[in-house]
């Protein structure tokens, strides 16, 4: 019986019954290139985000969540980032950031921004440094030489047999 007085006891505490906001609130993912194009350009950016923030606002959303908005070659539509201190030129600048924030805040969104550490492209410092084997960067990828062909001596072949398809 004492356990089961302690047990309700936690499970009215405030510990208990207080959520976080990201647990309880409503989130929009956001994928930037598609979803409001500001300049006509055919591409979605920050601003055309921005202007449509009190509509989230008016839905009930309290986060928008971003997908990567950071430079990338753009090979994998924004998940190769290749600078993770910058904004991809066709999104915007970080002063259109910025004030997409701002106005988040002034509206009470929450702005989550998709961040993919592991996901950077081959122009990305680290990745050059560690491919070049630079000290210090040497493991920040998992490298493996191949294996030898055994057709072509001066061959390599790959380290799996795994296939990518896009």
């Amino acid at each position: 019986m004492k356990l089961l007085l302690l047990l309700s006891a936690l499970w009215v505490s405030p510990i208990f019954s207080q959520s976080d906001w990201w647990q309880t609130g409503q989130f929009y993912q956001i994928y930037p290139r598609s979803f409001k194009d500001s300049n006509g350009d055919g591409i979605g950016d920050l601003n055309g985000i921005r202007e449509k923030l009190p509509h989230l606002k008016d839905i009930g959303m309290t986060a928008a969540w971003l997908s990567p908005i950071y430079k990338s070659p753009m090979k994998d539509f924004g998940y190769d980032i290749s600078d993770f201190k910058a904004i991809q030129p066709e999104y915007g600048t970080m002063a259109d950031f910025e004030a997409l924030l701002k106005r988040a805040k002034e509206l009470g969104i929450k702005l989550i921004m998709d961040l993919v550490p592991n996901h950077t492209s081959d122009l990305h410092e680290w990745f050059q440094k560690s491919v070049n084997r630079v000290k210090g960067y040497e493991d920040f990828y998992i490298w493996h030489d191949g294996y030898p062909d055994p057709k072509n001596s001066s061959n390599r072949l790959p380290p799996n047999n795994w296939v990518s398809n896009f």
